[in-house]
């Protein structure tokens, strides 16, 4: 187990992990784990809105929307002058 721990990533020790996974992968258990069908139910969970018709207003986002349309026009701008 040392020389495992020493190098990790030595081939030694990828191909007994190769072979540990192929040798659990074998097993039956592992086929009827895989097969296992876990249904959706809409039940699980209310659908309730905790804030019902409620607007969340932005103080600063006209300052922000017309900044970024200065912005956008100063680059349109940029591109059709002439040096």
């Amino acid at each position: 187990m040392q020389r495992f721990q020493d190098n990790y990533y030595s081939g030694l020790a990828q191909a007994t992990q190769i072979a540990l996974i192929n040798a659990i992968a074998e097993g039956g258990e592992y086929d009827s784990y895989e097969s296992v069908y876990l249904p959706d139910s809409a039940e699980w969970y209310e659908s309730i809105q905790i804030y019902p018709n409620q607007m969340l207003e932005d103080p600063y986002a006209q300052y922000y929307s017309e900044a970024n349309d200065r912005r956008w026009n100063e680059m349109v701008d940029e591109q059709y002058e002439e040096e």
